[in-house]
């Protein structure tokens, strides 16, 4: 789940407003509270969202063993 950042939010607001098609209001209605919510509830806690970083998908046997000897 990716947070919104404010300008993102804000555009959203603003097509919600002019959008037409009811399925797309609804989706971007369902959007916006859960963003918000779940940031503040992190907040609340203590916690914050990083993006992870990049795992490679195969590990180095010898940075493995070096790793394990220290």
């Amino acid at each position: 789940m990716a947070f919104l950042t404010d300008k993102e939010r804000n555009q959203l607001k603003v097509q919600h407003k002019r959008e037409r098609d009811g399925r797309i209001r609804d989706r971007i209605k369902a959007v916006l509270p859960i963003d918000n919510g779940l940031k503040n509830w992190l907040q609340r806690y203590g916690f914050s969202y990083k993006k992870p970083a990049i795992v490679p998908g195969k590990a180095n046997k010898e940075q493995q063993k070096e790793w394990l000897a220290e």
